[in-house]
């Protein structure tokens, strides 16, 4: 007899999504810090907002394993990091979010 898959409730599904909330610091640093070679990728692409967003798909796909998608709020302390992998000022950043969130 065939099995049906079950399907994550949404609360379960949101404590999936939400698990990266309550890493410890050192987690943090363990997923979500760049490698040289990674680093080097990332520099390859143009324009500032294309790296942030790039390490930041990096990192998601690192931790918790998935695509960050799109109007999804990154917490401040992965941005933090990917913004220190990427060079990028912490103005810079804010302003590359608003434009993303308000679809400027």
């Amino acid at each position: 007899m065939r099995r049906e898959p079950k399907v994550l409730s949404v609360v379960q599904r949101e404590q999936i999504n939400r698990r990266h909330e309550y890493l410890s610091e050192l987690e943090r640093f363990r997923y979500y810090t760049l490698s040289p070679k990674k680093i080097a990728l990332i520099q390859k692409r143009r324009g500032v907002a294309n790296r942030l967003g790039f390490a930041l798909q990096l990192c998601y796909l690192r931790y918790p394993g998935r695509a960050l998608q799109p109007q999804e709020t990154v917490p401040e302390a992965i941005a933090i990091l990917c913004r220190c992998s990427t060079q990028c000022t912490r103005k810079r950043v804010q302003a590359i979010c608003r434009r993303c969130i308000i679809g400027e």
